[in-house]
């Protein structure tokens, strides 16, 4: 039994923002294994890059087109922006910031 308004949370509710800047090399790995879990109900990508790391992004989304990830190009506004600009576009009551 749980404490009213308490109830156990599931992976449903659960979101993982990842804030990027010219990492692809990274980043491409980390989405993959992203992909192949099914505990995040979204992930949205934050994307910083330059030019051609978001293009590498860009087509990794199209090719793959997982239908829980968000590709979410913005300028160059730090780690601590990006991380709001990801939050803000999850529904999840639980995020995790990678």
């Amino acid at each position: 039994m749980y404490a009213e308004g308490l109830e156990p949370r599931t992976a449903s509710s659960l979101a993982v923002v990842v804030a990027t800047k010219n990492r692809w090399t990274h980043l491409r790995p980390l989405l993959e294994q992203l992909a192949a879990m099914t505990i995040a109900r979204s992930v949205v990508v934050v994307d910083q890059s330059d030019e051609g790391d978001r293009s590498l992004c860009a087509e990794w989304f199209a090719e793959h087109r997982p239908h829980n990830f968000r590709h979410m190009v913005t300028p160059n506004i730090g780690l601590p922006g990006a991380r709001n600009v990801g939050w803000r576009a999850c529904e999840e009551s639980i995020v995790v910031f990678l």
